[in-house]
């Protein structure tokens, strides 16, 4: 029974980035072939080459990135793997706040990133809200009365994922008193 309660989050690259790794490889390995193939008089092979070897490397990282960084959460226990495969741990009383990058206008604002920070200020991790599992995550982290940034209120009512009494239980704001929501949103 108890193993059925654990509670089990995966946060990990979206597929897309590995299509985009396998292409940037790809295309540099075409226009190998193609100067190799057809190549220049007057083209300078030095400089050539050192694209094309940097282009390969980009294309390189972007695939290990897509099988190495992720978000794992058991519990109260996370466990984030960078893009080179660095793994830290922590847990959810070692996370102090976080922030929400918010990107387009006021009308249509999307939420981009999730940033989590210590409970010093320092950077514990960063998420993609594109990334499969992050809305889960940051689902997890409001019901556990995490703090969230002011600025996020209006993304986070807009998204329609969240409800209103559910966010001014849990979201930190600079004013004290979060009454009803309306003068949040001005």
């Amino acid at each position: 029974m108890e193993q059925e309660d654990k509670i089990g989050i995966q946060v990990k690259e979206h597929g897309i980035v590995l299509v985009g790794g396998i292409f940037i490889l790809g295309f540099s390995l075409f226009i190998l072939v193609m100067g190799l193939c057809y190549p220049s008089g007057g083209g300078n092979r030095l400089v050539f080459a050192l694209v094309l070897f940097l282009m390969m490397v980009c294309g390189v990282m972007v695939c290990i990135t897509y099988f190495h960084r992720r978000l794992t959460v058991e519990e109260m226990n996370l466990c984030y793997v960078n893009a080179i495969g660095k793994r830290r741990e922590f847990s959810l009383n070692d996370i102090g706040y976080c922030k929400l990058r918010i990107y387009g206008t006021k009308r249509e604002a999307v939420v981009e990133s999730l940033i989590l920070y210590d409970l010093l200020g320092d950077k514990l991790c960063k998420l993609e809200m594109n990334m499969p599992g992050a809305r889960e995550f940051l689902q997890y982290l409001l019901a556990r009365s995490l703090r969230i940034g002011r600025n996020s209120i209006n993304v986070l009512m807009r998204s329609g994922s969240l409800d209103w009494q559910s966010i001014s239980r849990m979201i930190c704001c600079r004013r004290r008193t979060c009454g009803s929501g309306k003068a949040l949103f001005r």
